[in-house]
């Protein structure tokens, strides 16, 4: 739709497969590719981010979208497995292309729109409890397991 945008694709890339489509998609102008990024150059490019684009269907949770939306990335995503539970607003999320597309074409023209929608997936429930996963996990595992040792092993 003549959108003034850039795709940056941030993932694993280990297998003929992916290396074929990194080839093939990094040739693109409007496409950034960075595999197997380090720490320092995922958080470089969520700091220059204004949109985010979680495409993977039956995500069992997503933690790429809990660090979207940490960050001040606003996530589009695929409505369909645990991401959900991240990005509640039925508005952002799509079950085609096209559909995303036309989500993305109105949060680009309407800027406020981010403004809103940003704080609202901040301030969520189910982002706090991903943020708070290793606390969580402990104390479910606590009574399980001999407290001393894996108190010990942490």
């Amino acid at each position: 739709r003549g959108l003034a945008a850039t795709f940056t694709i941030i993932g694993r890339a280990h297998g003929r497969w992916a290396q074929a489509h990194v080839a093939q998609w990094s040739r693109l102008p409007h496409v950034r590719v960075l595999t197997n990024a380090d720490d320092s150059t995922k958080l470089s490019a969520l700091a220059t981010a204004t949109y985010g684009f979680h495409g993977y269907r039956c995500e069992h949770f997503g933690i790429s979208v809990a660090e979207m939306i940490g960050h001040g990335v606003l996530p589009l995503v695929y409505d369909d497995g645990g991401v959900r539970e991240l990005v509640l607003d039925p508005g952002l999320r799509f079950r085609s292309r096209e559909q995303a597309t036309d989500i993305l074409s109105g949060l680009m023209g309407n800027p406020s729109a981010t403004a809103v929608l940003l704080p609202l997936l901040q301030n969520g429930a189910a982002l706090r409890a991903a943020w708070d996963f290793d606390r969580a996990l402990h104390a479910a595992l606590a009574g399980f397991l001999d407290t001393g040792r894996l108190a010990d092993a942490a």
